[in-house]
């Protein structure tokens, strides 16, 4: 997919989840607005990979194992596929036209305290929100089929959990509680070129080996990074956003797991002194970012284009 119709398909995905407006042009070159109320589903070999739209998705990834002929998922595919649905469908939407707002919330309210229950872990709320709508509907279906004697799964909190555990998975780190977002991919491509031992480092940095600490020079990495997502076709972000982002990782503005970002300082370099960021490593492996959990047997200094020196005793 170009980069422009993806684009486009993100910001489909976020209008939809907020129920908001399309426009499209007439003829007599009037505009007519669009409600947009209904949901979708998007089907393809890999997810979405933006977090905002991830955050705002549930997550049905199915592995080869989950399609293997005979398999569980298979025998419910063709008991589900043999049934005459047709008959099924018009009572079920006729049923849910009888249900009230309010009888609608306060279910819903029930599968949101429920599905809180089930994961305990501090997740994104709007997360946990599209959890406690799915359940609104499984709920809705459960007791559709009790009026007809038809016994199914009791919704309790172990069942939701065996359910929604791994699409949350493919979505946040449950350790932490949050999902990615772009600049841990920055972040991911500056250690990993530094812990490269054959390849010169186009950016001013230090490590201390002692502290596991990497001090990055922000402008100079940012340039580097920019010129490679360039390359390789994928987007990056301004240096604004990039600032915005490194504090949701800061240590100095959130208390928690996974804040791998140190109080930036200045940093003497080779008889200059900058303004850098610092990179907790072992924090940011043990994150999950797919890093080593340190970069080099040695601390080193590097200044992109002011002259380098590598091997320099730090602390």
């Amino acid at each position: 997919m170009r980069e422009g119709d993806h684009a486009r398909l993100i910001r489909y995905v976020l209008l939809a989840y907020d129920s908001s407006f399309d426009a499209r042009g007439r003829a007599d070159q009037t505009v007519q607005e669009y409600h947009l109320l209904a949901p979708f589903t998007l089907d393809g070999e890999d997810a979405i990979a933006d977090p905002a739209a991830q955050e705002r998705s549930l997550i049905v990834n199915l592995k080869p194992e989950t399609l293997r002929v005979g398999g569980a998922c298979w025998k419910a595919y063709n008991k589900i596929a043999a049934l005459p649905l047709n008959m099924f469908a018009g009572p079920y939407v006729q049923y849910t036209l009888t249900q009230s707002a309010e009888s609608v919330a306060s279910v819903w309210q029930q599968m949101f305290d429920l599905s809180k229950e089930a994961f305990p872990e501090a997740i994104p709320d709007r997360v946990q929100r599209n959890i406690a709508t799915a359940c609104l509907g499984m709920q809705s279906f459960k007791k559709f089929l009790a009026q007809y004697e038809i016994d199914t799964v009791d919704m309790d909190a172990a069942f939701i959990r065996a359910i929604f555990k791994p699409q949350l998975e493919d979505i946040i780190d449950l350790n932490t509680g949050r999902t990615r977002i772009l600049v841990d991919e920055m972040v991911e491509d500056i250690i990993n070129i530094v812990a490269a031992s054959d390849v010169r480092v186009p950016f001013t940095y230090k490590y201390d080996k002692r502290k596991n600490i990497l001090w990055v020079h922000l402008t100079t990495a940012l340039n580097w990074w920019h010129r490679k997502r360039r390359a390789e076709g994928r987007a990056s972000l301004d240096s604004a956003a990039v600032k915005r982002q490194l504090d949701e990782r800061s240590m100095q503005f959130f208390i928690g797991p996974g804040q791998y970002i140190m109080t930036k300082k200045t940093v003497a370099l080779v008889g200059a002194r900058y303004w850098m960021h610092g990179i907790d490593i072992s924090v940011a492996h043990n994150s999950g970012l797919d890093v080593p959990d340190s970069v080099a047997p040695d601390s080193i200094i590097v200044t992109y284009g002011r002259g380098e020196a590598d091997g320099c005793a730090d602390g």
